[in-house]
């Protein structure tokens, strides 16, 4: 991401020929917005994984390990719905009128995630039970913190 935010930047402050004014402006309309965009997806993908952690592991305790597609599907829209709000607050903040033009975006890219993974389930149970059992084990976070300001090492 940060290779074509520096790309992007580069090539908006290349010189243009007269001729290329519509161009250049097109591009810069187009490349200039990057930089605050991938800001906002990166800050959106953190909080958005730790939500979905969160519920995934609050709702195995809760459920006893049961209902292991409620579990994802359920952790997924959690997780999901809070990176959408961060991303599209700070990539779209001072740029859109009014929140009825991003809210389509918004749902669509909601939706389409949401039935992307339901459609993954099968796989994604699959491999969750391979691994259990090649591992030999099955964790329940009782004592997880996820506090994600929260470091220690060792």
């Amino acid at each position: 991401m940060t290779a074509s935010v520096i790309y992007s930047s580069f090539i908006i402050s290349l010189p243009t020929l007269p001729a290329w004014h519509q161009s250049n402006q097109a591009y810069q309309l187009l490349f200039g917005k990057l930089p605050i965009h991938t800001f906002g997806d990166v800050i959106g993908i953190i909080c958005g994984t730790v939500v979905n952690d969160y519920v995934l592991s609050r709702s195995k305790l809760k459920l006893k390990g049961k209902f292991f597609g409620v579990r994802i599907i359920s952790a997924t829209m959690a997780g999901e719905f809070s990176y959408q709000i961060v991303a599209y607050t700070i990539a779209w903040s001072g740029q859109m009128d009014a929140i009825s033009s991003i809210l389509p975006f918004f749902i669509f890219a909601f939706f389409y995630k949401i039935c992307f993974n339901i459609i993954a389930l099968p796989f994604i149970y699959i491999a969750t039970y391979i691994i259990k059992q090649r591992e030999h084990m099955d964790v329940y976070d009782t004592k997880t913190n996820f506090n994600p300001f929260k470091f220690s090492i060792g």
